[in-house]
């Protein structure tokens, strides 16, 4: 029921375009239905209905080779710049294939960037884009009267030369910087 009544997203994973299409069909009906799609390796061509739809999507923009599970055959590691382009909520992740993945997301990210997104775009894709999503408004952004945690970086935060200098979380340094 608070689902049906939008009080929390439905996650979906869906790959192929006939699974987008059904699930598009299928919701059709459901206004106050939010959804967010993880997967969607070929929902560039849905890119439009989903952001009219305000459906967002949670793409793996990491290669894909041998090996890996079919519905990554066809991966396009474009698709988030194309559906962010489109105005479609872009989220990057992990795929959670592997416990300890998400230190791979700001590499992900950079992925989606030398693919066509744009820079801020990407960085909002594991940062405020998922605290919006998923109704984590408190966090996610560096505003004054909001928890974060923090990196101190001595670089771009989606440059791969990068690294951290200092965390701080609850207001705490936990990793010291460099001398």
């Amino acid at each position: 029921a608070r689902v049906a009544n939008g009080e929390i997203p439905l996650v979906v994973e869906v790959h192929r375009t006939a699974e987008i299409r059904n699930l598009l069909e299928a919701t059709a009906g459901f206004g106050r239905l939010r959804m967010v799609i993880a997967g969607g390796t070929e929902a560039g061509p849905f890119a439009e209905q989903l952001a009219d739809r305000n459906i967002a999507v949670i793409v793996n923009p990491g290669p894909h080779g041998a090996g890996t599970f079919d519905e990554f055959d066809g991966h396009d590691v474009a698709l988030a710049g194309i559906l962010a382009e489109a105005d479609v909520d872009v989220l990057i992740g992990t795929g959670g294939q592997k416990p300890g993945a998400s230190r791979d997301l700001s590499l992900l990210a950079a992925i989606a960037v030398g693919n066509g997104m744009e820079a801020d775009d990407a960085l909002a894709a594991i940062t405020s884009g998922p605290a919006k999503v998923f109704d984590l408004s408190d966090r996610g952004t560096v505003e004054f009267g909001k928890q974060a945690d923090l990196l101190i970086l001595d670089g771009q935060p989606l440059s791969t030369t990068t690294t951290v200098q200092a965390v701080l979380v609850g207001g705490r340094v936990v990793v010291e910087p460099k001398e």
